[in-house]
């Protein structure tokens, strides 16, 4: 009587290949989900970023009109974020002495330049960011 030779894969044979391949499951699945939060992360960090720089052009327009002896604020919603900012002149200057010939003398000039402390904050479901720049003013002699 001849024995046939088995056919298939022991329990043994399958249950390791099953343990591999769900180790290679894991890990796939581990991997995706990191790249799934980086992504997240960097879709939140360039809107923000845009939205900063639109922020920092509206706030330098405004300084350039404003008095310099008033604290500026203003808060809004703005594509889902809700932001507010503050600014203060932080510095004043002069241009520099202005020579005139006839009198062969220098003229000094009135405070013109104005540096701003400006502070922005940026809010979007509960997680809050800060920002700090200077913006440069001038007025009229």
């Amino acid at each position: 009587m001849r024995r046939s030779k088995p056919k298939g894969f022991t329990l043994i044979e399958v249950l390791i290949a099953a343990t591999i391949l769900f180790m290679v499951i894991a890990a796939v699945s581990q991997v995706y989900r990191a790249a799934s939060v980086s992504s997240e992360k960097a879709s939140a960090a360039v809107d923000a970023s845009a939205l900063v720089d639109l922020l920092t052009e509206t706030v330098s327009f405004r300084l350039r009109t404003a008095d310099v002896n008033k604290v500026l604020e203003q808060e809004g919603v703005l594509n889902g974020y809700r932001f507010s900012w503050r600014a203060s002149v932080s510095k004043r200057a002069a241009p520099a002495p202005r020579y005139e010939l006839e009198s062969d003398s220098f003229i000094r000039q009135n405070e013109r330049f104005y540096l701003w402390q400006v502070e922005l904050t940026l809010i979007k479901n509960e997680k809050q960011q800060r920002y700090q720049f200077n913006a440069l003013s001038w007025g009229l002699p």
